[in-house]
């Protein structure tokens, strides 16, 4: 994913200044870890005037379904309400610098909007940001080692964000039988979410089907077979 800057209006609000939007520089002829990385890490940007995130704020996205930003769903997720305040109230307030709620956030749009094949990227990103989020104030509890006395606070905190993912998960497997066409770089998100949603045989079969129908390179396949636990 390359970043880009540019100049135009946003499409949600009509307010003109420099943006920066992602451009995809995967390759669907090369099937190899690079490329499928690529494809996994995509870029959005919000509108510094109206709060609209999109991949490119100055696309039809704007026209369409700027008033999602208004809605409820919209706001709940962006304000990370499901966390009950928890990540704010605790040590260093990781979720101030982590844009997993961005992601979730647009996805709202995607839904709206029927890009399935883009809503799982971006909710598989999601999903990765979580993780982290929740990996770095796993680090802060161990830091202040009961120093505060709220280690109840921290594992409460934890097994929110635990939900979160396990929604975002179902999401993922739910709305992947919705996408017509799907490349090869989907079907290994698919196979990685399943895998996490506890469904190891199922993943399996399906990767075993892929190597047999398409060539892979070693190295996407060393690293899916990391993943398969194999």
């Amino acid at each position: 994913m390359k970043i880009l800057e540019d100049e135009g209006f946003c499409t949600s609000c009509g307010a003109y200044g420099e943006y920066k939007y992602g451009d995809d520089d995967y390759s669907l002829l090369v099937k190899n870890l690079v490329n499928y990385k690529k494809y996994k890490d995509i870029f959005i940007y919000e509108c510094p005037n109206c709060g609209f995130i999109s991949t490119d704020i100055t696309n039809e996205e704007g026209v369409l379904f700027g008033g999602e930003k208004n809605t409820y769903e919209y706001k709940q997720v962006y304000n990370y309400a499901y966390l009950k305040g928890l990540d704010k109230d605790l040590y260093e307030r990781h979720s101030e610098n982590v844009p997993a709620n961005m992601y979730e956030a647009y996805a709202q749009v995607l839904i709206k909007s029927g890009d399935y094949e883009k809503l799982i990227r971006v909710l598989f990103r999601c999903i990765e940001l979580k993780l982290m989020m929740a990996k770095m104030y796993r680090r802060s509890q161990d830091e202040l080692s009961g120093e505060e006395e709220n280690d109840d606070e921290y594992d409460e905190l934890d097994m929110l964000i635990k939900e979160s993912i396990e929604i975002n998960r179902k999401q993922i497997d739910y709305y992947y039988g919705f996408v017509t066409s799907k490349n090869v770089y989907l079907k290994l998100i698919y196979i990685e979410n399943l895998v996490a949603l506890g469904k190891r045989a199922e993943a399996s079969m399906l990767f075993d089907q892929m190597c047999r129908k398409m060539t892979i390179s070693k190295d996407l396949k060393d690293y899916m077979f990391t993943v398969l636990g194999d």
